[in-house]
């Protein structure tokens, strides 16, 4: 008696992987060293970090921690998905990593959109001086500096 083995897919599976370099990643969040156009000296990404985090007279109003907290199972389920896809050949990690991305970042920003009920609300000041009720929303460069960088990979 002798035993015959099939590859149902398996070496496809393993070429693909082998594709992938070690540390191929794709990270979200603010990738720019810009400054803020109304604080002063003080970058995008400064103060992103303080509304984020509550600093000085800036109150806590997470839309990062809480955005993943919220979303990752999903998002596991959802990368689960495209590393599954990309095994077997149905995309490639360029195209994987750019759907993942725009998935964070879309997140992200719908946060800061949205807003979130446990937000401290604006002072009566802010809502005048800015003309509505809204935190995190009014040059919105704190929107557009939301971005996604890959590493190891090179879009042909």
């Amino acid at each position: 008696m002798s035993t015959k083995d099939y590859d149902l897919g398996y070496q496809k599976i393993l070429k693909n992987l082998k594709k992938i370099k070690k540390n191929t990643r794709v990270e979200t969040g603010f990738i720019t060293q810009e400054l803020h156009s109304k604080k002063g000296n003080k970058s995008v990404i400064q103060v992103a970090y303080e509304n984020e985090f509550g600093e000085g007279r800036t109150p806590e109003r997470s839309f990062i921690r809480s955005t993943f907290d919220k979303k990752i199972r999903l998002w596991t389920r959802y990368t689960r998905m495209l590393c599954n896809s990309v095994a077997t050949g149905k995309i490639s990690i360029e195209t994987a990593m750019l759907k993942a991305g725009k998935i964070f970042e879309k997140a992200y920003k719908e946060k800061i959109m949205s807003g979130d009920s446990s937000w401290k609300p604006l002072s009566e000041r802010r809502i005048r001086e800015k003309g509505h009720d809204r935190p995190l929303q009014e040059t919105y460069q704190m929107l557009n500096a939301i971005k996604s960088k890959m590493y190891g990979v090179k879009f042909k």
